[in-house]
């Protein structure tokens, strides 16, 4: 099972487009709308089928499957580059944090002591 479907995800937006990945598990897209440079040749460089299938449309059944296979692929990679710009900004933050906690100095530590003048 795919670990980023989790029971009671809120519905985010649907990008039609294909430039960030799926938000619900199953979802409609017009190829002609998806910006993928494979996508397109692959469409535009097949033969259409005589008969329109149910499953695959005018496209052979084993370009239907490539295309499939290579959105499940876009997907993952676009959930691996979101996650990891999500650690490197979590990263980031915490580093920050760091930062400020060793250049503060400490109450009544530092020039002076701490004593009133």
């Amino acid at each position: 099972r795919d670990p980023h479907w989790q029971a009671g995800d809120e519905q985010k937006p649907v990008d039609h487009t294909f430039r960030r990945p799926p938000s619900q598990k199953t979802q409609c897209y017009q190829l002609t709308d998806l910006m993928d440079d494979f996508v397109t040749s692959l469409i535009g460089s097949c033969d259409l089928q005589d008969e329109c299938c149910k499953k695959s449309g005018w496209l052979a059944p084993f370009i239907f499957d490539a295309l499939r296979d290579r959105l499940s692929l876009r997907s993952q990679m676009l959930r691996e580059r979101l996650a990891a710009k999500a650690a490197a900004e979590k990263a980031s933050v915490k580093a920050a944090g760091r930062g400020q906690k060793r250049r503060g100095a400490a109450p009544g530590r530092g020039r002076g002591g701490g004593r009133a003048k």
